[in-house]
């Protein structure tokens, strides 16, 4: 979990995943922007709120960099809010620092907005 009072209080959304794609924390501007509460999200898999090949083209984006030394790129994606509607968001993921292994990813999410899965 970030640490850092700028996660916490980003105006961006902010969210990080354990190495098996569940939510580890989110900030206050992602549960605003999604509708969820933090108790809700924390423990949840990506896969109960993005569409199946979202969450495969994330995996690729994330995994990637590891495999080649890359950079992480933005992943568009559609993400299903508490009430049930759709938002397009771009998700910026990164590495969290490796000690012994992979330990998950920091996201930042830009430019949300109305949008149905594509």
């Amino acid at each position: 979990m970030p640490s850092t009072t700028s996660a916490r209080s980003s105006t961006w959304p902010v969210y990080t995943l354990d190495p098996d794609g569940s939510l580890t924390f989110v900030n206050a501007t992602l549960c605003a922007e999604s509708g969820y509460t933090r108790s809700s999200l924390i423990g949840t898999h990506v896969s109960e709120i993005l569409p199946e090949h979202d969450v495969n083209r994330c995996q690729r984006a994330i995994r990637d960099p590891l495999e080649t030394g890359g950079r992480t790129r933005e992943v568009t994606v559609t993400v299903e809010t508490q009430d049930g509607e759709w938002l397009t968001a771009t998700l910026v993921p990164s590495s969290l620092p490796l000690s012994s292994g992979f330990r998950g990813t920091v996201g930042v999410v830009r430019d949300l907005e109305p949008g149905r899965p594509g």
